[in-house]
């Protein structure tokens, strides 16, 4: 007779097994991704009229999307994803010609950015 813990082991193993042999591994919800991070801000409201503002200072934003995420007791308004560290320090490049500070952020894996509702 065997204990309870060798069949739930075995369990285990073949479950383990089946998702080994020909199953995809989901991609994480949020992996992570690089982007540009424009402006910190704690009243989340005010985000949407904060982009349309840099928008206007910075006609290179009209083409990308805002994005939000929190960051301490403030959030971060981000555009991106960047396919690349180089092409976001291109678009960073752009936007100080325009006249726009912003930085490089890479955002950790399982970290929720989430669109900007447009107004």
């Amino acid at each position: 007779m065997r204990g309870r813990g060798s069949k739930d082991a075995k369990d285990a193993k073949e479950t383990k097994g089946a998702k080994g042999k020909g199953a995809k591994a989901r991609p994480p919800a949020n992996p992570s991704r690089v982007w540009v991070q424009v402006l910190t801000g704690a009243n989340r409201d005010v985000m949407g009229r904060e982009w349309q503002r840099l928008v206007r200072e910075a006609s290179v934003l009209r083409a990308r999307k805002p994005y939000i995420t929190p960051w301490r007791s403030n959030f971060r308004l981000l555009t991106g994803p960047f396919d690349s560290d180089d092409d976001a320090q291109a678009f960073l490049n752009q936007l100080r010609r325009a006249g726009v500070s912003g930085f490089q952020w890479t955002s950790p894996a399982g970290q929720a950015v989430d669109p900007l509702p447009a107004r």
